[in-house]
């Protein structure tokens, strides 16, 4: 799978009248994530590295650290990559001034590099967007580790019904989901969000500023980064039965699964919002302050999103959250997300932790 999206790099080279395409990685953790997408490196960081996409050749120029992870690369066990062990950038540099026209991820090259580059009087053109738009759509091994990804974050996120939560501080039950979260092989794609109570009525509260005990309600989000690719969840939960707040959160629910069920190829991408926003509103809840859901992969959040006044379409391949809420201010925030790829006929679910009302009462 490597090798093909070499080719469908390489493709770009006659769509843009390129020489050649360059992407370099910086040091962990500034990593230029089409470099990464392109060769898909089962370990090593790549520091300094230099990947040269021409015509003629693609060539991975790298330290002699990095040479024994670079064999391993299927892209390069497959012939589609070379290897070139170098010593100094200069090496790289030197390589490039036959070429009269590249293209460099401008969002990401630092300045000195493209100074440089056109200082030997190579002309660069900004690939940046043409990448973002070729890693909308994902490959089913893509949709795969996105899928390991949030189950890795779904076994993290079971550490709330085995932890004392009614005991827990925010701090402590965010370590305890991040560390089960390690244990599974993987790594946090962001900071976990724990908020109890009134702290879930801000969308991206920060976990730790109190040691607070929860009273009625924990929302947690959380994702899970495993082989570069990341998850994006989030449950809330209640402590006790509540009239208010499983009101609410059966709001939420529906509100998710209206929209889930509006996802479909050719769907405009404002749809799916608009099927939430009149749920919520039937029920007397003021729309949530953020976009329905937000494409994931490689990043946590990249691509597009789902929202009013996005009118293109929903291709198969995309991969989105989708992510309804209802907030109150200084009382509660009550939002239920999950992972989901759009296929032929619809909506397929990455991540599958209960969110039946029953399921998510702790006590």
């Amino acid at each position: 799978m490597p090798g093909n999206r070499v080719e469908r790099a390489l493709e770009l080279l006659e769509e843009l009248n390129l020489d050649a395409i360059v992407l370099l990685n910086l040091s962990y953790p500034q990593v230029d994530l089409n470099f990464i997408y392109l060769l898909q490196p089962e370990t090593g960081l790549f520091e300094g590295s230099y990947l040269v996409l021409s015509k003629k050749r693609a060539v991975l120029y790298t330290y002699r650290l990095e040479e024994p992870a670079a064999k391993r690369m299927d892209a390069v066990r497959k012939g589609a990559v070379e290897v070139e062990v170098i010593e100094k950038p200069e090496q790289v540099f030197k390589s490039l001034r036959k070429f009269r026209r590249i293209g460099m991820n401008l969002k990401f090259t630092p300045a000195d590099i493209t100074a440089r580059v056109r200082e030997m009087g190579v002309a660069i053109v900004d690939v940046s967007e043409d990448f973002d738009e070729m890693r909308m759509i994902k490959d089913s091994s893509e949709v795969e580790a996105i899928q390991n990804a949030a189950r890795a974050a779904e076994k993290a996120l079971s550490v709330v019904y085995t932890v004392d939560v009614e005991e827990a501080s925010e701090k402590d039950l965010r370590a305890e989901i991040e560390y089960r979260m390690l244990k599974e092989g993987c790594e946090p794609a962001f900071q976990t969000i724990v908020a109890y109570d009134e702290n879930a009525s801000i969308p991206h509260y920060t976990t730790g500023s109190r040691d607070k005990k929860p009273e009625k309600l924990v929302l947690i989000d959380l994702g899970a980064k495993c082989r570069w690719y990341v998850s994006d969840i989030t449950r809330t939960f209640l402590l006790a039965r509540d009239k208010e707040l499983e009101d609410v959160y059966t709001a939420v629910l529906e509100a998710q699964l209206k929209a889930i069920d509006a996802i479909k190829p050719g769907v405009k991408a404002e749809e799916p919002d608009k099927r939430a926003k009149e749920t919520l509103k039937a029920r007397g809840y003021p729309p949530y302050p953020h976009s329905l859901g937000h494409m994931i992969g490689l990043n946590v959040h990249e691509g597009k999103r789902l929202k009013e006044g996005e009118d293109y379409k929903l291709k198969e391949g995309m991969v989105f959250t989708v992510e309804p809420g209802v907030y109150i201010s200084e009382k509660l925030g009550v939002r239920i997300e999950d992972d989901i790829a759009v296929e032929e006929h619809g909506a397929k679910l990455l991540t599958s932790f209960k969110k039946e009302l029953d399921d998510i009462v702790l006590v």
